[in-house]
């Protein structure tokens, strides 16, 4: 058969072809729907285009009023530093437990620790210099001026008469005849006191001879809140911890201090968003060399510029509108600027390129309106998906993330109006400026018989694309590879996630050199049985007659295999044993069977129990007030969690144990368990924040292009990057928690873009599926290339961070551009090539629409494109 009557036969079968699946789907409801749908968006948007070509000017004063009155709102800007509000869920047991506590015992602890380790500390030498260290911090480490000056028995948690503090030289008294061996000797006397203070213990002969650290606590009264403490407390603890690290003779010194702890986690950031402010310098730098063509006449400076005071206004305008109705502002939402940016520039690029694809056009007015039919639709598909995909981030329990979550919707919908409505009408003006020959940049000079150069009129991404793309990726071997390999990946990705972990570890947060990061690593070490410390608080109840009840508490205590042995003390049991053993007999009046029976008799005895040296210690466990005592606590210490599902297990088992109890107004609480309830909720939410955003972009595909392959495609890439991004994440060595959670969320609204870009503009080409798919590639492809590039040089020197939440920022942004632009711009190509949806009918109907925008724009007055300059 000759060539020629094989091209016919060929041609007549895709035309039979296409009339055969015109026929079939005349009918079919969804096309009469993705015909009208889309015919009416691109009339739209025709229309919009025509009018910014035309009158470019009133929609630049519409972004400058729209910009004005969203920054009205950073008047009502509040920002939140509590990290329990932000973090912890709203209905959390925790919460309101840390509420009740606040409000009763509102003079907060503040302790501050130093571990020395030597060879072996159970030696006088060291006894004796470790009781000079103590003194030293007691009486001379002061702060202030002249009659200001304070010191730590000024500032001290009051334990009895004295200041509180915890050192093993409790245990020991010293003198000038005391050996080694005394030491020794009262150390193995008090064995269980010992291991609180004491690590690496050896015995000989039931003697404990020698210890390798030893641990001291100091405690002053002062808030915990980072941004509202004392200046006065912190300028003692910075003190302490200066001559801490001097240490003493023959030992090694670790220190640990509040201050210390604030400023280990904000030094790394603070010094870090130097690097972030770095990557957004040379993104400007890439959208100036890379929007326009590289000429005296087509360098589009004020575009670029235009495109970065749009990505500015609209992250301004997200602050000002959502504080306007009444979202608060936290460090976390500084990492709007990502997704801001990244959706952004692939905006800005997506529109400038089609205005590139129809340079051939003469009327400045028409290349505007074509511009805007063949765009807009993909803008306005990841604008309104990504949207409600942030959108139902607002169900979410946790604050940050429901904050976070209405913050980036907002910001997406002012990057959408502020690039039609201010960066394309710039474009339009540059464009007139270009018509004219006038200089890229000083616009008063024009360039007389200029020609520009031939190598900048090459667009060298796209010329790559159409040479190379149909040969290389679209070839049947290719396209079989792509999928093969796209099936590998995914299922290495599934082995990932099936091993991904929740892991909240806050000291990953700490700059790695701080003295306070090498502090916790040697206490782990060090004290690998030491747990958290505890609370169980009874509130408001008639402590004289739960004297069961009391006891019932305080023997499951002891009882329970997540407190520590030895760690359970509890005020009640002591005034219990003090009450039999006073032989006085003003107390014995006030009892009945060594009890008291009433209130009356009850608080008496407390208070001469509180005052005497026995009773003392507990005298901070408890609140009286008015004859009452309001509330008190149990103290215990719990085993060492190795997980934070082992915390999960041992409070809810706590919980448990206090609920079968007699006590209404009773319950366990600990700060810690404050991040046990983030990890409670933290993967049930991102699950589910996951779930509904792909139920809502499969949706919102379907409403808006009405097209079910389309929306499965552009579903099933999202899926597979989110997929393989957590996957990778296990190999990389990351977790969940809560960065990597707003940053899987961020991810959501970046993989929706690269995937719906290329969907739409397949569906609105004409052709085969080969065509259409080649057509949509080379056309949108390199703006979706050129933004994806552009989002990787913002985030690209995190590479050099130290800091653990820049690492990971950096880390999972590099997964998310890596995998979306493999499923949107090559595995997604090749299965529109091989199974895409074709619609014949609607191309006819799509003619028809563009039949009538012609006889109605032709009613328009079209003026020269020059003419407004």
């Amino acid at each position: 058969m000759s060539a020629e009557k094989y091209a016919v036969n060929a041609n007549d079968n895709h035309e039979n072809n296409v009339k055969n699946e015109s026929l079939c789907t005349r009918y079919n409801p969804l096309i009469v729907v993705n015909k009208y749908v889309i015919g009416f968006f691109e009339k739209v948007f025709y229309r919009l285009g025509y009018h910014i070509g035309d009158k470019p000017w009133i929609f630049l004063l519409i972004s400058l009023v729209f910009i004005s009155l969203s920054c009205l709102g950073l008047l009502k800007l509040n920002e939140e530093n509590d990290s329990s509000k932000l973090w912890v869920p709203h209905n959390a047991l925790a919460l309101k437990e840390s509420a009740i506590v606040s409000s009763y015992f509102k003079d907060v602890n503040r302790y501050f620790m130093a571990i020395f380790e030597a060879e072996n500390v159970l030696t006088k030498e060291f006894f004796t210099n470790l009781e000079r260290f103590e003194d030293f911090v007691e009486h001379n480490i002061t702060v202030g001026e002249n009659s200001g000056t304070v010191g730590y028995k000024d500032l001290c948690s009051k334990l009895g008469a004295g200041c509180f503090k915890s050192s093993p030289t409790a245990l020991v008294v010293l003198n000038e005849n005391t050996t080694t061996k005394d030491i020794q000797i009262a150390i193995s006397r008090n064995k269980n006191l010992s291991m609180l203070y004491l690590s690496g213990l050896e015995t000989e002969k039931d003697l404990i001879t020698k210890s390798v650290a030893a641990i001291i606590t100091f405690s002053v009264k002062g808030s915990l809140d980072a941004f509202e403490r004392d200046p006065t407390v912190d300028a003692f603890e910075e003190k302490f911890a200066q001559h801490c690290l001097k240490g003493i003779a023959n030992s090694s010194s670790y220190c640990f201090t509040q201050k210390g702890n604030y400023d280990a986690t904000f030094t790394d950031f603070y010094k870090d968003i130097n690097l972030l402010y770095g990557g957004f310098f040379l993104v400007g730098i890439f959208v100036l060399f890379s929007l326009g063509r590289l000429n005296c006449q087509e360098f589009r400076v004020f575009p670029s510029i235009a495109a970065l005071l749009m990505i500015a206004a609209s992250i301004f305008s997200a602050y000002g509108i959502s504080s306007f109705i009444g979202f608060s502002f936290s460090t976390i939402h500084q990492l709007l600027p990502f997704l801001t940016l990244g959706i952004g520039i692939d905006y800005v690029f997506i529109i400038v390129g089609e205005f590139e694809n129809n340079r051939h056009l003469k009327s400045l007015q028409k290349r505007a309106a074509r511009t805007l039919k063949r765009s807009g639709l993909s803008l306005l598909i990841t604008t309104f998906t990504d949207i409600v995909a942030f959108g139902i981030g607002y169900t979410s329990q946790l604050s940050a993330l429901r904050s976070f979550c209405v913050f980036c919707a907002v910001a997406i919908a002012s990057v959408f109006i502020l690039t039609l409505f201010f960066v394309f009408p710039i474009v339009i003006y540059d464009q007139m400026r270009a018509n004219l020959n006038r200089n890229f940049c000083l616009c008063c000079i024009r360039l007389k018989n200029y020609v520009p150069n031939k190598y900048s009129e090459i667009q060298y991404v796209q010329l790559f694309l159409r040479r190379y793309f149909k040969k290389i990726a679209l070839s049947t071997p290719c396209r079989i590879m792509i999928i093969i390999f796209t099936l590998f990946i995914s299922g290495i990705s599934i082995y990932g996630v099936t091993n991904l972990e929740i892991k909240i570890d806050l000291t990953l947060f700490l700059n790695q050199d701080h003295y306070v990061t090498k502090f916790f690593s040697m206490q782990k070490k060090l004290y690998p049985t030491g747990g958290i410390y505890g609370q169980v608080y009874t509130l408001d109840i008639e402590y004289w007659n739960k004297d069961k009840e009391l006891m019932q508490i305080y023997d499951a205590m002891v009882d329970n295999d997540f407190v520590q042995q030895g760690s359970v003390q509890f005020w009640y049991k002591s005034f219990r044993m003090w009450l039999h053993n006073n032989n006085s007999t003003q107390i014995a009046k006030l009892l009945n069977n060594d009890l008291p029976q009433n209130k009356s008799s009850f608080i008496l005895a407390l208070k001469q129990f509180l005052g005497s040296k026995y009773g003392s210690y507990f005298q901070n466990d408890l609140k009286i007030h008015k004859d009452s005592l309001i509330i008190s606590y149990l103290r215990f210490k719990h085993v060492k969690f190795n997980s934070n599902s082992e915390e999960k297990e041992a409070m809810d088992q706590i919980r448990k144990i206090l609920h079968k109890i007699d006590i209404d107004k009773t319950f366990v609480f600990a700060k810690e368990y404050l991040v046990t309830e983030i990890y409670k909720t933290l993967f049930h939410e991102l699950i589910k924040n996951i779930l509904l955003a792909f139920i809502a972009v499969g949706f919102m595909t379907f409403i808006l292009i009405a097209d079910i392959l389309a929306c499965i495609y552009v579903s099933a890439c999202v899926v597979l990057t989110l997929l393989d991004v957590m996957g990778f994440m296990f190999l990389w060595g990351l977790s969940i928690e809560m960065i990597s959670t707003i940053c899987l969320v961020i991810a959501i609204g970046l993989a929706i873009d690269y995937a719906a870009h290329i969907a739409v503009r397949y569906i609105l080409e004409k052709g085969t599926r080969m065509d259409k798919t080649e057509k949509s590639v080379v056309l949108i492809g390199p703006s979706v290339l050129i933004g994806a590039f552009a989002m990787f040089l913002a985030f690209s020197l995190l590479s050099f961070s130290t800091g653990y939440m820049f690492i990971v920022f950096f880390k999972i942004f590099f997964l998310v551009v890596l995998f979306g632009v493999f499923h949107g711009v090559v595995f997604l190509p090749s299965i529109l090539s091989l199974i895409g949806p074709l619609n014949a009918e609607r191309e006819s109907i799509t003619k028809e629409y563009e039949s009538t925008i012609r006889k109605e724009t032709l009613e328009i007055k079209s003026p020269d494109d020059a003419s407004h300059i």
